[in-house]
């Protein structure tokens, strides 16, 4: 009895603690924030042009929430795409452009962020021509 209790002994009992350690998983975050950052093409307006095309705009984005302390920092790629997992709740996001001139520049965008979703926004930048 006492050799197959010796063995059978760290088997149960390991299997008892990987139980447990399964059980303290952490959930992964499933709500955030994703979209697109670009800038108009820079075409003068006049009025029997066309409306102004948009080309993607790599850019700094700082997000705070609505006690204004920043939470997270991201840079959108060269296709302007960004993605940041956040909590539900309030957010406003600042985008600045990369060179740190003052054109392009963007309005700050107020998001809401939902349980178990992603709030897809665009950030356009103004290129101040006009």
């Amino acid at each position: 009895m006492r050799i197959l209790f010796r063995f059978l002994f760290p088997v149960v009992l390991s299997g008892c603690i990987a139980g447990m350690l399964g059980s303290c998983v952490i959930a992964p975050v499933t709500s955030g924030i994703s979209g697109h950052t670009t800038v108009d093409a820079g075409c003068a307006v006049t009025i029997d042009s066309t409306p102004c095309g948009e080309v993607p705009l790599p850019a700094r984005i700082s997000i705070t929430d609505a006690a204004g302390t920043t939470v997270r920092e991201t840079i959108s790629n060269d296709q302007g795409e960004f993605r940041v997992e956040l909590p539900s709740g309030t957010y406003e996001l600042h985008a600045v452009n990369l060179t740190g001139a003052p054109l392009p520049s963007a309005v700050p965008e107020h998001v809401v962020v939902e349980t178990g979703t992603f709030t897809e926004i665009r950030m356009e930048f103004d290129s101040g021509v006009r």
